[in-house]
């Protein structure tokens, strides 16, 4: 499949990047251990420590950077080898669609830079990078975030190179779309099972006290809220309704009776 999905991706970009029978021998085995090591990680950190690890057999550069999201309505957080974007605060210029970073962004596509000191976007992270390759990590036309690789030389990435991170950071997309979708599937799990028991406990009571003491334990102790109150409906002829259980974080006159009348007023509109 890994096979079939690079020959497509080489010949939609007309031919500009080299089929694997073009490749040596230790590129293609680098970037096939690489794949398969994708598949094994359960963590940005993991997909990364791969990326550092597997990447510069196939293409030769001084620092690999990834911008990525933990989930889909996040900022993005920064992994470099070299620490020298964290170290020029540039943490949050894919966030904020700054340098080429912000062109990568707006455009999707990525940017090949071959002379940093007459790039019209580059901001520089350090002295040392003269040329940069960027390619930005798509699933489905969301962005999860950018790889990034630079070189202390002039021009020491071609269109190959280009084409190829523009695979690898496809491919860090997908797996970063599955940790996100592992993680919520892992969440709810767990919120089921809570409810399974939640529910197990009601349904074992048989009089109302215990049953609605046993619900304000678990919005209080299980779901943290600070205060929380149990009302039965008033008895005939009464009109205010019935603080079956509760617990508050203060003994307030005034907020009991908020409660008292929140309570009144949502059983009168059933």
């Amino acid at each position: 499949v890994y096979w079939v999905r690079f020959f497509v991706r080489w010949h939609g970009r007309a031919g500009a990047m080299r089929h694997p029978r073009e490749m040596g021998p230790e590129d293609v085995k680098s970037f096939l251990n690489m794949l398969t090591r994708f598949s094994e990680c359960s963590s940005i950190e993991e997909l990364f420590d791969v990326l550092s690890e597997h990447m510069m057999p196939i293409i030769q550069f001084r620092c690999l950077t990834l911008y990525i999201r933990s989930s889909r309505d996040s900022s993005f957080s920064v992994i470099d080898t070299g620490g020298d974007v964290v170290q020029s605060n540039q943490t949050d210029f894919l966030d904020n669609k700054k340098g080429v970073l912000g062109h990568v962004a707006e455009t999707g596509k990525p940017y090949l830079m071959g002379d940093a000191s007459v790039d019209p976007y580059f901001i520089p992270h350090s002295r040392e990078v003269q040329s940069a390759v960027f390619a930005p990590a798509l699933y489905k036309d969301f962005l999860w975030g950018a790889l990034i690789l630079d070189s202390e030389r002039k021009f020491a990435f071609a269109a190959r190179d280009r084409d190829m991170l523009s695979i690898v950071a496809s491919y860090v997309a997908l797996h970063a779309e599955e940790f996100s979708v592992r993680r919520e599937l892992d969440k709810k799990a767990v919120q089921l099972r809570f409810l399974h028991g939640v529910v197990q406990k009601i349904a074992a009571e048989r009089d109302n006290e215990t049953l609605a003491s046993n619900i304000v334990d678990v919005l209080c102790d299980e779901l943290r809220f600070p205060d929380a109150r149990f009302y039965t409906p008033a008895p005939k002829g009464g009109h205010a309704p019935v603080q079956a259980a509760g617990r508050a974080s203060s003994d307030c006159a005034e907020c009991a009776r908020g409660f008292e009348l929140e309570a009144s007023a949502a059983m009168r509109s059933r």
